[in-house]
């Protein structure tokens, strides 16, 4: 389980670095077809909005690995004073409330996004959290 676990983490961080180069080409084309708009060309299409989708999707992608690598920032101030069983408590807790603090930015993410108000998608966000989502038409 626990090399099925790191081949997935592995595959999606190098599909978010997929992700992050093809926005970085997409940007150029779009700022080559800004400036050579005198002959014809133009800048690509919601530009703006593919960038934001694609680095929300490359940092989603990134998440799992970072975790199993112990690599999400910490303040440390008082870190290293704590006594090490301590410090095993903390951080056990913080993995037993990463999937709670996870499920609060999805449901504060639903009133944010185009597909926030429909049905179908409050009804995934509701299974994917193991809950009935409420409809609001109905």
């Amino acid at each position: 389980m626990n090399k099925l676990i790191y081949g997935l983490s592995r595959s999606m961080a190098w599909f978010g670095s997929l992700v992050l180069v093809g926005i970085a080409l997409m940007s150029v084309a779009s700022i080559v077809g800004r400036a050579l708009s005198g002959f014809g060309l133009g800048p690509v299409p919601g530009d703006f909005e593919l960038v934001e989708a694609g680095t929300a999707l490359a940092v989603f992608c990134f998440l799992p690995w970072c975790h199993l690598k112990g690599g999400h920032a910490v303040v440390d101030l008082l870190w290293n004073v704590y006594p090490r069983p301590m410090r095993r408590v903390l951080l056990a807790l913080a993995d037993a409330l990463r999937p709670a603090q996870a499920s609060v930015v999805v449901i504060e993410g639903v009133g944010h996004n185009t597909l926030g108000d429909s049905p179908e998608y409050l009804r995934a966000v509701g299974s994917f959290l193991g809950a009935h989502a409420h409809d609001p038409d109905g």
